[in-house]
């Protein structure tokens, strides 16, 4: 019996690291384990290293598909998986090599449908420990799982982590809640994911424990410069605010709200953004006009925001986008 399925998507990542993350699960303790690598179009490098990993151990299977996204090559990793658990782990990331075999045994323990860990966060050559907040739980209760559903929206710089890796699904529970990574979204894909299994699981665990390691790479989806970065953001909030039937309207108001801000340096401003300022503030005036993002705007919470933000906000909710052309100037200046 394959006790755990996990799940590695494969595009465009260093070949040292690949080999890493590959050598971490081939040194897993569990034997009754598979490794599922999907190839979401990588390149011919990558494939190779892949392949060469087959040959060294019968747990890693390997798909070579056409470049779909990491949601789609999640969703294949899914539906090829045979365990009686899942995890994701990312290509340039790698997991002790007792990982599995720790969360299996609480997991089966608890008889849990999610169970989750600690991880560290490698960036720009320091190392930091991403805890859930110190959780006092091993097993959590309806105002914990709350909680996580808040913190995976929220700003705070110690909340709980919102990807899918560092944790185990039961395959069972996603399979009877028919839950999948919405391949329309671009950004923001593992929160979406996490808010419908956390809402909808029975029984959630937690392992206080550091088993896996997460490389930040400056170069990945969620750093590089993006043109449609607050569009993207909108349309997964909007998609978050749905499941979570209006009970975290403030939270994701002021999470869209951050990222309005953010699309400053991410898109409008960015370097890359070879288009005209005139072009670049007229984009940005015409999103401040869009229904959903005004629909996100109505439900911030300013209370600890500085004044100068709130008036801003208070102008962006009322339609009045001169603030967003003196943004855009003196971002050109600087």
């Amino acid at each position: 019996m394959i006790k755990v399925s996990v799940i590695v998507p494969v595009y465009k990542v260093p070949l040292e690291y690949l080999q890493a993350c590959l050598d971490s699960l081939m040194a897993q303790t569990m034997q009754e384990c598979e490794f599922i690598l999907v190839s979401d179009g990588a390149p011919d490098g990558e494939v190779s290293v892949c392949r060469k990993y087959i040959i060294k151990d019968c747990r890693f299977r390997f798909f070579n598909r056409e470049h779909a996204g990491v949601s789609a090559a999640r969703n294949y990793g899914i539906r090829m998986a045979q365990g009686e658990y899942i995890s994701f782990v990312d290509a340039d990331d790698w997991i002790e090599r007792n990982a599995l075999e720790l969360l299996y045994q609480y997991a089966t323990t608890w008889n849990s449908d999610i169970i989750s860990t600690n991880y560290i966060m490698y960036r720009n050559n320091a190392s930091h420990t991403i805890l859930w907040s110190n959780l006092p739980k091993e097993k959590l209760d309806g105002n914990d799982v709350n909680r996580v559903l808040n913190e995976f929206i929220s700003l705070k710089d110690n909340s709980i982590p919102r990807g899918v890796c560092a944790k185990l699904y039961k395959k069972s529970f996603v399979d009877k809640i028919q839950v999948h990574f919405d391949e329309n979204i671009k950004i923001q894909e593992d929160t979406l994911f996490n808010q419908i299994c956390f809402s909808k699981a029975t029984n959630i665990s937690y392992l206080n424990s550091l088993l896996y390691h997460y490389r930040e790479n400056p170069q990945s989806a969620t750093r590089r410069y993006r043109k449609n970065y607050l569009e993207e953001h909108i349309q997964a909030m909007m998609e978050i605010e749905k499941i979570s039937n209006h009970q975290q309207k403030s939270l994701i108001g002021n999470e869209i709200a951050h990222h309005f801000y953010l699309s400053w340096d991410y898109c409008y401003m960015n370097p890359e953004n070879k288009d005209s300022y005139f072009t670049r503030m007229q984009a940005i005036s015409k999103m401040i006009h869009s229904h959903d993002l005004q629909f996100l705007l109505s439900n911030i919470d300013t209370r600890d925001m500085p004044i100068h933000v709130r008036f801003e906000l208070l102008l962006f909710k009322k339609k009045i986008v001169f603030p967003i052309w003196l943004h855009g100037l003196k971002k050109l200046i600087a």
